[in-house]
């Protein structure tokens, strides 16, 4: 299992950098093997001291663009490996200025020769891989620059607590993202049993027939989130199979078809509402103490009905 590439767009950062740490952890084995007492993360700024002579850090942090602090950190640490000098400007007593040591300046017909080397491994990467990388790189820099990240996440929350839930019963044309709603949350942390497969592949029967109810949540009629409630008897329910997909996480799904398993089961009569879950699924847990369950050991009339079932939760609605 691979966290990072399964989560997609959400850690897209961590997707770069994870990226970036492979490249520079296999440069850094060449400068070993070449015996180069540089850094690969000093490289650009080497680089550019090697171009453009003497600079301060805000004028190298202007150039690479990266942060001030994180341009001051490489410095710090190519003045303590004796790869920098720093001098006062002549016309600015003030400004600080950094500029090759003169054993770094001698290393650069090595350097260079390594860069080639270098480029040439990463255009081959990057023509192996069929894809103008570095086209898509601008174009992502561009759209940060046109509105910060940060700001789209202002956005897109904002844009979410705008958009309505709605909480509808189950129709059968929801067949087909119902079943995906159960069977990739059951995958995800646990193994599929046969009442999971029994209830994601036939809701009616086994779930609405015998009198029970299946609810789905919707945002602009994509069914994000679903939970029911199984007839067990005149006056108790079974709360199950409450899920939300991971691309709604954060805009209270849950908490909606819980009220909403929670208003029905009154509306028909139930004294008690009870469920089974696993000790893992701490954040459901949460929530289901949030709105009024409380542990109880298994009835002996009610074992668990699941494997993974070690938890039993109880609602008193009297």
């Amino acid at each position: 299992m691979d966290l990072i590439k399964d989560l997609g767009a959400l850690t897209l950062a961590s997707r770069m950098k994870r990226l970036a740490d492979r490249f520079l952890h296999d440069v850094g084995t060449i400068f070993r093997e070449r015996q180069v007492s540089l850094e690969p993360r000093w490289v650009t700024v080497y680089y550019l001291l090697a171009r453009d002579g003497a600079m301060s850090v805000v004028e190298i942090a202007r150039a690479l663009r990266i942060s001030h602090p994180a341009v001051h950190q490489i410095a710090q640490e190519m003045l303590k490996d004796g790869q920098l000098v720093q001098n006062r400007d002549a016309n600015d007593k003030r400004r600080r200025l950094l500029q090759l040591s003169d054993s770094a300046l001698a290393a650069l017909p090595e350097m260079q020769e390594l860069w080639d080397d270098v480029e040439r491994a990463a255009t081959q990467v990057i023509q192996d891989s069929g894809f103008d990388v570095l086209s898509v790189l601008e174009r992502l820099e561009w759209e940060l620059d046109q509105k910060p990240f940060h700001q789209r996440i202002r956005d897109t929350a904002k844009n979410k607590q705008q958009q309505e839930v709605v909480i509808v019963e189950y129709q059968t044309e929801m067949a087909a993202v119902y079943r995906e709603l159960i069977l990739d949350w059951v995958e995800a942390d646990y193994h599929v049993e046969p009442s999971d497969l029994a209830q994601a592949e036939d809701p009616v029967g086994t779930l609405i027939r015998p009198g029970g109810h299946v609810f789905m949540a919707q945002v602009d009629g994509d069914c994000l989130g679903t939970a029911a409630l199984r007839k067990v008897d005149e006056q108790t329910y079974e709360l199950c199979k409450m899920v939300v997909t991971a691309r709604a996480r954060g805009r209270q799904l849950g908490q909606k078809l819980m009220r909403h398993a929670i208003a029905k089961a009154r509306m028909l009569g139930a004294r008690k509402i009870v469920l089974e879950t696993n000790h893992k699924a701490e954040a459901a847990i949460k929530l289901y103490r949030k709105n009024g369950f409380q542990h109880h050991p298994f009835p002996a009339d009610h074992p668990p009905g699941y494997e993974r079932a070690d938890v039993w939760m109880e609602l008193d609605l009297g």
